[in-house]
């Protein structure tokens, strides 16, 4: 597999540099498509991927992704809204004008908060597990644009299929890791700074838009697998319980995969995150990592999750898979012929 790097856009990427004549052909060109030289979502009106087989995937924060192929854009996820002193992703609900469908890996707020909005500004069919459904009719959404998960089969697009699969939330906090926030929270608000009056109504509002949790762990979590006409095939997570045997018969039958997308969320000391994020790695075996869910999700009072843990962990286990973490927007482009892949900006 051969990389090329533009602008420096990674907190931290397992991988080498290649040298100029490495970055020639297939991988020189996907380098020089548009999508993946712009920090504009295609959401928001960026360009898309020319190539015929150039995939574009673009970080929105926590665990939203926007993945475009072939004139062809899918959310991730529905989560962008924020509240100083949070930084700003650079992509607002308002900014999802364009999606041909949103696909929620489970219903917590952090994952839907701005699903609603999003389905009524794209008119997008929104699949998801029964939390995400109920959530979405209670909110007026049309039956036509809810597209239960457990009942969607595979899913058809210009050049690919998606097809969600049940899988497992990760477990529950421990007590520790509890203590560990509160008291982190009120460091945040004494060494950094509190939130102001308005940014307090600001982030209860946007908490007010959180969907149901109730029965997420074992009906309401899904992966979903992205299979393209070439072979190439990527698995979105956005949290990291543990693999469910639907997913091992899905492995089973199509082998390692390319990428695979997987929550690294706040569990304060990153070494044991390893533990509930690396068993679907070893699983799928792929070509690439990218982690999710590893940035402070909003109001400024979790730290960001260190990836190199889990990069290195990766290495010392996987020695040909590759760990990629994007900066916000910086587009991850792929050729979805030839493996190769491009991160921009």
């Amino acid at each position: 597999m051969r990389m090329i790097l533009g602008c420096v856009g990674a907190a931290f990427m397992a991988s080498t540099f290649v040298t100029p004549a490495a970055a020639q052909g297939t991988a020189g060109a996907l380098a020089a498509d548009p999508a993946c030289q712009t920090l504009t979502p295609g959401a928001a009106g960026g360009t898309l991927p020319r190539g015929r087989s150039v995939l574009a995937l673009r970080w929105l924060g926590i665990a939203n992704y926007e993945l475009s192929y072939r004139g062809t854009v899918i959310l991730l996820d529905a989560a962008w809204s924020r509240t100083a002193p949070a930084r700003p992703v650079g992509f607002r609900v308002a900014d999802a004008k364009r999606a041909n469908a949103i696909m929620i890996g489970h219903g917590h707020g952090d994952h839907v908060w701005d699903v609603i909005a999003a389905a009524k500004q794209t008119g997008a069919p929104v699949y998801g597990g029964p939390q995400v459904v109920d959530y979405l009719k209670a909110q007026g959404i049309p039956d036509a644009q809810i597209k239960p998960a457990a009942t969607a089969g595979v899913v058809k697009f210009d050049g690919f299929t998606v097809e969600p699969i049940l899988y497992r939330h990760s477990p529950g906090r421990p007590p520790a890791v509890q203590t560990a926030m509160s008291a982190y929270e009120k460091a945040f608000a004494e060494i950094i700074r509190a939130r102001s009056p308005e940014e307090e109504k600001e982030w209860e509002a946007i908490g007010d838009r959180s969907g149901p949790g109730q029965g997420i762990d074992q009906t309401g979590t899904y992966a979903y697998l992205f299979t393209f006409d070439n072979g190439f095939r990527l698995l979105y997570t956005d949290t990291a319980g543990p693999p469910t045997d639907g997913l091992k018969q899905m492995i089973a039958k199509t082998g390692n995969l390319d990428v695979t997308m997987v929550g690294y969320q706040g569990r304060f000391l990153a070494a044991r995150q390893n533990d509930e994020s690396l068993p679907i790695i070893r699983l799928t075996k792929p070509r690439y990592v990218i982690p999710t869910h590893h940035d402070d999700e909003g109001g400024g009072a979790r730290p960001d999750m260190p990836i190199y843990p889990l990069a290195m962990a990766i290495r010392d286990e996987l020695p040909n898979t590759r760990t990629i973490s994007p900066l916000y927007r910086s587009p991850i482009c792929f050729d979805t012929a030839t493996r190769d892949y491009f991160l921009g900006l």
